[in-house]
């Protein structure tokens, strides 16, 4: 666990630590003092200080007295409830402890809003669209929107129904519903995916510009052909496009340049521009498609880069977490963009 410098501490780390420092005494005597609110606030901080070294303990404990001698401390969960049971009523610690509890378990329904949302869209669309409702009314409200719009229309609207109907859900059915998120999705995500060599090579090559992927391509090419072949069939390209969801289209789009668009179009294969003009709106297609007609005397080096940079973004708005890019087929045709 990383050790908090002063610096870093909020005003209720700072009382807390003090708190602890005056043992349970002098805790019990202040939490008579406190509301119900502010005792849970406290002890939920208590329980998460972790490993506070003597140091810090002193200097702030120097900011409430000019001297004292400052005891390490060393705080979890487990030892919070200890404490709140021995200095408070047994009723009162048992209602706080069980709003810590639920507090504290968000950090399941956090870490589902940090992962990738297309990942997050997959796994639920194979759930029944109740426990959806549950998760995304669980979650932040920022990522259950990018989820619920991933979803097929037809099951998000079952869902959002299905939200506005929502009770009360029983503990135990959060519980399970908690340990089977963590289990079949969460620990997958945190574990380290091992990659085959050649998918490897293939997302690093996707992380370079053009111009610093073509030159080493060209150069693994030169010394072992069979393994550039199979690497430049991993790596996502122009062609692409036509098996990227029209979501993460629609993101990519919105990311670029009106002009970008119209030129990326101008040579691109029929299934790539209809990839690429379905997520627009009827009036935008119909502007976009004219200035595409219009164009005269095109260079193809801008066409190239027009869509190199669409290739960019799409790779960009991946590495972010915001598309997911399509897994590439051996057949795909259409002119190749690094």
């Amino acid at each position: 666990m990383t050790q908090l410098t002063y610096e870093q501490l909020t005003g209720e780390q700072k009382t807390a630590i003090f708190l602890l420092a005056l043992g349970e005494e002098g805790i019990k005597s202040l939490f008579e003092k406190m509301s119900d609110v502010e005792v849970r606030r406290i002890s939920m901080t208590m329980a998460r200080l972790g490993h506070v070294n003597a140091a810090l303990v002193k200097r702030v404990l120097q900011d409430f007295v000019q001297q004292t001698e400052a005891p390490t401390l060393s705080f979890d969960p487990m030892k919070t409830e200890q404490m709140l049971q021995r200095t408070l009523p047994v009723d009162r610690s048992e209602t706080i402890l069980d709003r810590i509890k639920d507090t504290m378990g968000c950090d399941t329904w956090d870490k589902l809003g940090a992962l990738n949302p297309r990942v997050v869209a997959d796994y639920l669309k194979k759930e029944y669209p109740q426990t959806v409702a549950v998760v995304l009314a669980h979650m932040p409200a920022s990522a259950g929107a990018k989820v619920l719009d991933l979803l097929p229309e037809s099951f998000a609207l079952d869902v959002m129904l299905r939200l506005l109907r929502l009770d009360d859900v029983q503990k135990d059915a959060l519980s399970d519903i908690e340990k089977t998120l963590k289990t079949d999705l969460l620990d997958k995500a945190e574990a380290p995916q091992l990659l085959r060599p050649a998918d490897k090579l293939a997302d690093i090559f996707n992380q370079w510009d053009g111009e610093t992927a073509a030159q080493m391509m060209q150069a693994l090419l030169e010394r072992q052909k069979e393994a550039a072949e199979q690497v430049l069939s991993r790596l996502f390209q122009f062609a692409d496009f036509a098996q990227m969801d029209p979501q993460s289209v629609r993101c990519v789009l919105q990311s670029a340049t009106e002009n970008t668009v119209v030129l990326a179009l101008y040579s691109a294969p029929e299934a790539v521009r209809n990839a690429l003009l379905q997520p627009m709106s009827a009036g935008v297609q119909k502007r976009v498609l004219a200035a595409v007609q219009a164009l005269q005397d095109v260079k193809e080096n801008a066409v190239v880069q027009a869509q190199t940079e669409l290739v960019a973004l799409a790779k960009q708005l991946a590495q972010e977490g915001h598309i997911s890019l399509p897994l590439r087929s051996q057949d795909n045709t259409g002119k190749e963009i690094s």
